[in-house]
């Protein structure tokens, strides 16, 4: 590896951290500088990443919120007699009510008329799914659904 002179006056505290470091590890002045100094640029590369995935986080979080919200309009209710919960949209999906009913769902009648009203639904709950699964994997607290 090619090496080239970089001259810095620096504090004599800084000098003597830099020296203690070098002895306490072994190795030469220069070599301890060299060490210290990609760390630092490791950490200023890495803190750069991290404020992107906090960015990135913080949109799929808010893409979340309201996906939660479109997932939970109410679009029937459970034809079981002395049931009737409301269904939203998250439980036809699975074609149950909350109440353990399975393909008991009576969609209103704004419902029935529109196409592809399954398919979309979906295909939001696999988007709701990975936005889920991206927050919990990027650390955040919020990956419990109702």
């Amino acid at each position: 590896m090619k090496s080239a002179v970089i001259y810095a006056r620096v504090p004599v505290e800084l000098k003597q951290e830099v020296e203690s470091f070098g002895d306490s590890t072994n190795i030469s002045k220069s070599e301890a500088i060299v060490s210290l100094l990609r760390k630092g640029l490791d950490y200023s590369s890495i803190q750069e990443r991290s404020d992107q995935l906090q960015k990135r986080l913080a949109d799929a979080r808010r893409a979340r919120s309201h996906l939660e919200g479109i997932l939970n309009i109410e679009v029937g209710r459970c034809s079981v007699q002395g049931c009737g919960v409301p269904i939203t949209l998250r439980d036809f999906v699975f074609q149950r009510c909350r109440n353990g009913h399975f393909r008991t769902i009576n969609l209103y009648n704004d419902f029935k008329k529109l196409p592809g009203v399954g398919e979309a639904v979906v295909a939001g709950l696999a988007i709701f799914g990975a936005v889920v699964a991206a927050d919990h994997l990027l650390g955040g607290g919020g990956s419990e659904t109702q």
